[in-house]
């Protein structure tokens, strides 16, 4: 939780506040989803329970990156996508497991393009050719 009263917060960007409250809510949503899967695999009678925590975290999560996310969707004229992850989203009817996972797809794809995510940032080239390197480090 961000602590208003504190004098760093004066000198952190509030995209990096914003980043990590995204980040949490991302964690919060993943660990829910590991003991709704875990409620499911053993058949336990808390699986409703997991699941409305799931699909309040996932409400949620999508609250805080709808904007950014629709103008990131509207933009590749994907609007579909956005028109059926909000119609998930909002709905309070019985779901598949299958749309929880592809709406959660939809958004952690959209935290990877944002570089939010992204853990895979090392570029690719062969050292043993100078002007590859180079040319991948700017120079």
């Amino acid at each position: 939780m961000v602590n208003f009263e504190s004098d760093t917060l004066l000198t952190t960007n509030k995209g990096e506040i914003l980043n990590l409250i995204i980040l949490g809510r991302r964690d919060e949503l993943l660990n829910t989803f590991q003991r709704y899967m875990k409620a499911r695999i053993s058949n336990s009678s808390s699986i409703a329970t997991e699941e409305h925590n799931l699909r309040s975290s996932l409400f949620v999560l999508f609250l805080e990156v709808e904007i950014p996310l629709s103008r990131r969707l509207i933009s590749q004229d994907r609007q579909e996508i956005l028109i059926n992850l909000r119609e998930f989203v909002y709905s309070i009817d019985v779901v598949k497991p299958s749309d929880l996972i592809d709406s959660y797809n939809v958004i952690n794809k959209f935290l990877d393009d944002i570089n939010l995510t992204k853990i895979d940032t090392k570029k690719r080239f062969d050292s043993r050719l100078v002007e590859d390197e180079n040319t991948e480090k700017g120079l």
